[in-house]
């Protein structure tokens, strides 16, 4: 019977919860669900960060004989920009390395991406679009408009759900 042994990518130990715009973990201390801020500029507090999005991935599988794959990331990324921000939606595998410990030789195989095409155009989102305004009216004397205006975590455009958006490759090469 063989053992395997695996490890995984632990959480750093900062304190911030934070996810970012497609729900993965950046470690914001900004705890927000609003897309933009009060200066129309994507959140802060929703922005990527590859370092926590790889946490709890699986980095290293060792066997019976001391065999050793390893797994190495990278983000996920298009090129449609989102408010002059880059596309990256969570990570992909750059690479995989298997050494075999008893004749001590590494085989090493990467992956290149190309054509990534996104599930959503981003380009057809505006800061409009994460806005919800509601208000009321009563009338009396005068008119007495009141209208609140309101961030919202996901695009009200139906079927442009950002944290549902995908990444997808026209084209990966393994060398």
């Amino acid at each position: 019977v063989e053992n395997y042994t695996f490890k995984y990518h632990t959480p750093t130990r900062q304190s911030g919860k934070g996810y970012d715009l497609f729900g993965y973990a950046n470690g914001s201390d900004v705890l927000t669900s609003s897309v933009y801020d009060t200066k129309a500029l994507v959140s802060s507090g929703r922005k990527y960060n590859f370092s926590r999005a790889v946490e709890n991935t699986l980095y290293r599988i060792t066997n019976s004989t001391g065999g050793v794959t390893e797994f190495v990331y990278q983000p996920n990324s298009c090129s449609q920009t989102f408010n002059g921000s880059p596309i990256e939606i969570g990570i992909r595998v750059k690479s995989i390395s298997v050494t075999d410990k008893i004749s001590n030789k590494t085989k090493i195989r990467t992956f290149t991406y190309e054509n990534p095409k996104s599930s959503i155009n981003f380009s057809n989102l505006k800061q409009d679009h994460f806005i919800s305004q509601s208000g009321t009216t009563s009338v009396t004397t005068s008119t007495v408009v009141t209208q609140t205006n309101l961030f919202t975590a996901s695009c009200r455009i139906p079927g442009m759900a950002i944290e549902n958006a995908k990444i997808y490759y026209g084209k990966v090469t393994e060398e």
